[in-house]
This record gives structure tokens, C-alpha cells and sequence, in this order.
């Protein structure tokens, strides 16, 4: 089976769900696009070099709370490319196994092998988050052959493994940088607060009227806080 060549380059991948959620919406950061694409480069061209296969294609994809985007290697780049009922199939029974698994199909296409591989084997690692797969590496093999064997899986596996690593690297880094806007967006306000205090402050110290230093307090909190109304009280000892 050959690819299909509608493919669409610059694809917008993903953004991290967050913790403990399961799958992964949509990669949107520039930087997790380089690391994928980046990734999925390293992971061809070691896969080529180590088994001697060198006519091979490359997928990736990221599973989603929607339909998952199929990427494609292409020029050294992610290219998106429509699902297929052939990687349909690879990926289903991936994630049913969880484990880097070998399809060879040379056998002439039966009405019980539709939609099965077909022509030429096939590899597909899982990428993991927190024990749960996440994602998918693909290999598609020379059709006709020479077919993948045994080795050939191994060495997918141990170049995926430590991908899944970085991956859950990646997802802890953007984790943490919601919790640092977050709370660099509450010191901002804190410091706002504050700010508007130490004017107010300063306005009352302007004069020496009790009756105008309240009724400017009134009118500055008021403001200040969006109040519809704010009474303040004396209370002599």
C-alpha cells in the first residue's frame, strides 16, 4: 500500500490536557511542533541506519478527545495525511496490546484480510504518558519487501522509549508554566492592589479634614473595588 499524497504541511499538532486527564487535544505550541518533528526525524533516520532498510515512511500521531491527525515525514517535515483503514487497523490493535508490534502481510488480498496490511510490513510503537498510550510511531516497509523482522521491531522499540520519556518531559514543563502565569498573574494583581492603596493613601494624607479624608476614602474604595456602596464607621475607645 502506498501513502496517499494529499497531504497538508505547517499541520497545527497539540496542546498537554491537563493532569490526569486522558488524551491530548491539539498540539498549537511552535515548540512542541519542532519536538515532534524533530523526534519522529531522529527516530527515521537511526530506524534506517541500524536495520539497512532504507526505502521505509515514516507516521506519527497524537491521540485526541477528536478525530487524531495522521503526520507524515516528508522532506523532513510533518506533513498531515488523511487515516487509512490500514493504519486504522495498526493502531487499534497497538493500543489493545500497548506494546510495538509487526504486521507482514504477502499473502494475496483475501475478503478477510480487507483493510489489513497488505504488500509490505509494517511497525507501530505506542508513545506513553503515566502508563496510558498517548500517541503512535509508524514504519511503513518497502512494498514487496524486504520485509521487517524481529530486530527490526526491537530496534523501534528502544528508539521510541526514550521519545515517550522526553514527550512526558515536555507535558511536565507545560504543566508548570500554566502554574508560574498563573501565579505571576496574581502577584500582578496583588501589586495593582497595592498600588492603588498607596495612592489612596497618599490622597488622605493630603488633608487634614476628617470629613473629606472619609468621603474621598468612600468615593476611592468604591472605585477601586466596584461597590455599589461602602460605609465606614468611627468607634472610639
Amino acid at each position: 500500500m502506498n501513502p496517499p499524497n494529499d497531504t497538508n504541511e505547517n499541520p497545527i499538532l497539540f496542546d498537554s490536557n491537563e493532569p490526569g486527564q486522558q488524551g491530548t487535544p491539539e498540539i498549537r505550541s511552535e515548540e512542541q511542533g519542532y519536538f515532534l518533528n524533530d523526534a519522529l526525524i531522529l527516530i527515521d533516520s537511526f530506524f534506517r541506519t541500524i536495520s539497512g532498510i532504507r526505502d521505509i515512511r515514516s507516521y506519527l500521531t497524537i491521540f485526541g478527545s477528536e478525530e487524531s491527525p495522521i503526520f507524515m515525514l516528508k522532506d523532513q517535515k510533518l506533513v498531515s495525511t488523511p487515516l487509512t483503514p490500514v493504519i486504522n487497523y495498526l493502531i487499534t490493535e497497538m493500543i489493545k496490546s500497548g506494546s510495538t508490534l509487526l504486521f507482514t502481510d504477502n499473502s494475496p488480498k483475501a475478503p478477510e484480510n480487507l483493510g489489513k496490511p497488505s504488500g509490505s510490513s509494517w511497525l507501530i510503537a505506542p508513545l506513553m504518558r503515566e502508563h496510558q498510550v498517548i500517541g503512535a510511531i509508524i514504519i511503513q516497509g518497502p512494498k514487496n519487501g524486504p520485509y521487517f523482522a524481529e530486530s527490526d521491531k526491537q530496534i523501534l522499540a528502544s528508539l521510541t522509549e526514550p521519545i515517550s520519556s522526553l514527550f512526558q518531559n515536555v507535558f511536565n514543563l507545560q504543566a508548570t508554566r500554566r502554574v508560574l502565569d498563573k501565579q505571576y498573574e496574581a502577584v500582578n494583581a496583588i501589586a495593582r492592589i497595592q498600588e492603588d492603596l498607596a495612592k489612596l493613601t497618599d490622597k488622605l494624607l493630603e488633608t487634614l479634614d476628617v470629613d473629606l479624608v472619609l468621603q474621598t476614602s468612600v468615593i476611592e474604595l468604591r472605585e477601586m473595588f466596584d461597590l455599589a456602596e461602602v460605609e465606614i464607621q468611627l468607634v472610639a475607645d
